[in-house]
């Protein structure tokens, strides 16, 4: 493979501080820049133009949308020869495998959820994205390979669109750098706190968890305390019901924090009440900073980075009964707390930036002609 020439591109919508997409494409590019490898990695948002640090180049393509972007990735593609470009989130994808195609490049969209429940009834996705599907059953048969970041993504994506070959590659966490972004930990010192962190929307159960709060909170310790950290469409509503479940002194909603780090670090218990999940990256953070985890045992991720159990208590999908024994059981055991937290950094180094970057890194040897 010459080296004059990216070994991996990765193609993501913006790198606005904080997004978990922008947080993977600079762990990933940063890790493969670390192996002595060329790494671009390409933004359709922002003034355009192009930064550079050792082996790894930050581009901005200077496109506002999705579908403007493919006369200029082309053109990028042409110019750059990467051996693999690795385009996602779902909305990317079909227009980067058109200007992959259009420039003789291999492109390999990169699906990180279960698509077909976004878009589905109760979705909180807007109407100009709901012609994604559409469009990836048209495009996706022009790409080498799709890659799914779980199983269970994979599954969903065999099901939806025509394509030659499914691999897997899960989202990566830089792990150190999750931990030296936390801080220091004396908020565990308080009272017993359980953490949720995520987009306040029909996909992550938030009301579910309330329900399930409601109905554990005689058991609880009586310090107990709930911090969810995210914005989105139902936090009106997710806040009118804790106030109606008689939850609003012990739940508070602290919005979108760029490094929710510290504030995860200083809970007890992490929860994660996910209808369905492509991943969870939110977990594998939990993970790192060695946090005891109870989660849904929904469609996607979850059950594969716990481990079917190994790394953190797995409950049923909506279900606030099993999910409110879950934190009880969780809350009054020191010693589950003590074994899963001492498990909890071997789960999450199991997906770290490395390890992902080199699975790239491979599907890019593998495509070369």
């Amino acid at each position: 493979m010459s080296s004059d020439r990216p070994v991996v591109t990765l193609l993501t919508a913006s790198d606005r501080p904080g997004a978990a997409a922008n947080n993977e494409s600079r762990w990933l590019s940063a890790a493969i820049g670390e192996m002595g490898l060329r790494c671009d990695a390409v933004y359709l948002a922002g003034p355009a133009g192009t930064e550079r640090s050792g082996s790894v180049r930050r581009i901005h393509l200077g496109t506002d949308r999705a579908r403007s972007s493919v006369r200029s990735l082309a053109s990028y593609l042409r110019q750059e020869k990467p051996a693999l470009t690795v385009a996602w989130p779902s909305h990317i994808g079909p227009f980067a495998v058109v200007a992959g195609a259009l420039a003789g490049a291999p492109v390999v969209p990169w699906e990180v959820t279960i698509l077909s429940r976004d878009v589905g009834d109760g979705s909180d996705w807007p109407m100009s994205q709901r012609l994604v599907p559409l469009l990836q059953r048209l495009t996706y048969r022009l790409a080498p390979c799709v890659a799914a970041n779980s199983a269970d993504v994979a599954d969903e994506v065999s099901r939806r669109v025509r394509t030659r070959r499914i691999v897997t590659i899960p989202n990566s966490i830089d792990v150190e750098a999750v931990r030296a972004a936390a801080g220091s930990r004396q908020g565990r010192n308080g009272g017993f706190r359980f953490c949720a962190v995520g987009r306040l929307s029909a996909q992550k159960g938030y009301d579910i968890m309330l329900d399930a709060f409601a109905a554990a909170r005689e058991r609880l310790p009586e310090d107990w305390e709930l911090l969810i950290l995210g914005n989105g469409p139902r936090r009106d509503e997710l806040v009118e019901r804790s106030k109606a479940l008689g939850l609003a002194e012990r739940v508070s909603f602290l919005g979108h924090d760029e490094n929710p780090y510290p504030h995860v670090a200083s809970a007890q218990v992490f929860v994660h009440s996910a209808r369905w999940e492509g991943f969870g990256i939110a977990l594998t953070e939990a993970l790192a900073l060695e946090l005891p985890v109870v989660a849904t045992a929904c469609p996607g991720g979850p059950r594969e980075i716990l481990d079917d159990g190994r790394y953190g208590l797995l409950v049923p999908s909506e279900d606030p009964g099993a999910l409110a024994d879950a934190l009880v059981r969780l809350s009054a055991d020191a010693q589950l707390r003590m074994e899963l937290s001492g498990r909890a950094l071997e789960g999450a180094r199991r997906y770290s930036a490395e390890t992902v970057a080199r699975r790239m890194c491979e599907l890019a040897e593998e495509l070369a002609p």
